[in-house]
């Protein structure tokens, strides 16, 4: 609240500004300090900027009885030396015709305006919100059907002949088909860059965040480093157990393989300092023994790139296929690594 009158003082103070600042708000936020200088400030600099409380009875669990004595939100505009409107929250003409008028005070005078919309809320405040603790099921009931928005606009347009059944019906089958399609659509899309949680607010990124993304880097790559160098180990105790002594050979060909797909899907999973993890996986896999079986092995192993980004292409060399087809009893040792 106190950045929306901030930002519509910003705008006053441009000249020929043609804009106002709307915030929306509870009638629980209002009853926190911050309201009050956002209030104070607007009315005395004349700041164009809408207060729009959305008073739907509960703060939470505390109902709006416990939180004040006066008459709601707009009753405390005149206090202020600001002007306000209340209007029914559930109509959703009277809303914005309100809304409307609002904006034209705003505009022409140029100064704030208190807007609140008398409503209530149907569902819990939140998933660890249980609001049948403190509201009797019968008032629910009442404002899930009589009092609610969309069931009161449905039956003004039916008694204007502007909607029926039919409509009803080929209404939510289109919405509800267009829902699908774009969830489906959403879930096939990339998760965000986990950068964007330091950098979605602020245009130019503050000294200490700035900071903090450096050690975040710092420690997601160590973390992927010990990680790649743990399962490495792994590898390493796995083919050289006692099992895999008699073949020298076949068991720095397979472990070679292992390790360096382990490489190759570091490097396509994370996008973090991969020339780091690359040096560091290399060094990995230059600590096992080398010849001529070893060599052929890893040439085998090849990273190519497109222009949508790094697609990785495993390539197995024909001996370790031989190998396979030989040593039947490490089939499934070859397919957990494959």
């Amino acid at each position: 609240i106190p950045q929306a009158a901030g930002a519509a003082y910003a705008l006053k103070l441009k000249e020929g500004n043609d804009r106002c600042v709307i915030v929306y708000f509870g009638e629980g936020a209002a009853s926190e300090g911050d309201c009050h200088a956002a209030f104070n400030f607007a009315a005395t600099l004349d700041a164009p900027v809408i207060f729009f409380c959305r008073n739907n009875g509960f703060a939470i669990s505390t109902p709006s009885s416990e939180q004040y004595r006066g008459d709601g939100i707009a009753g405390r505009a005149s206090g202020y030396g600001m002007a306000a409107l209340r209007v029914d929250g559930t109509d959703v003409l009277a809303v914005y015709n309100a809304t409307k008028a609002a904006r034209e005070y705003v505009m022409k005078t140029n100064k704030p305006i208190i807007l609140e919309a008398m409503s209530y809320r149907i569902g819990h405040h939140s998933t660890s919100d249980d609001s049948s603790a403190y509201r009797k099921p019968e008032e629910l009931e009442v404002w899930n059907t009589v009092e609610h928005p969309i069931n009161k606009l449905k039956n003004f347009m039916r008694s204007k002949g502007w909607w029926n059944e039919e409509d009803e019906n080929a209404f939510v089958k289109s919405i509800r088909k267009q829902v699908l399609s774009q969830i489906s659509l959403s879930e096939k899309k990339p998760k965000p860059d986990w950068r964007e949680m330091f950098n979605d607010v602020y245009y130019d990124l503050p000294a200490h965040l700035r900071e903090q993304l450096k050690q975040m880097e710092e420690h997601i790559v160590q973390g992927l480093i010990n990680d790649l160098k743990l399962q490495v180990l792994s590898i390493r105790t796995k083919y050289t157990d006692n099992r895999m002594r008699k073949d020298v050979k076949r068991r720095q060909i397979i472990a070679a393989h292992a390790v360096e797909r382990l490489r190759v899907n570091s490097l396509r999973k994370n996008d973090i300092l991969p020339i780091e993890i690359r040096e560091i996986a290399d060094a990995e896999i230059n600590a096992f023994p080398r010849d001529s079986c070893l060599n052929r092995a890893r040439e085998r192993c090849c990273i190519t790139s497109r222009p949508r980004g790094i697609v990785f292409r495993w390539r197995m060399s024909r001996i370790v296929w031989r190998l396979q087809a030989d040593y039947n009893k490490l089939s499934g040792v070859q397919r957990a690594m494959w």
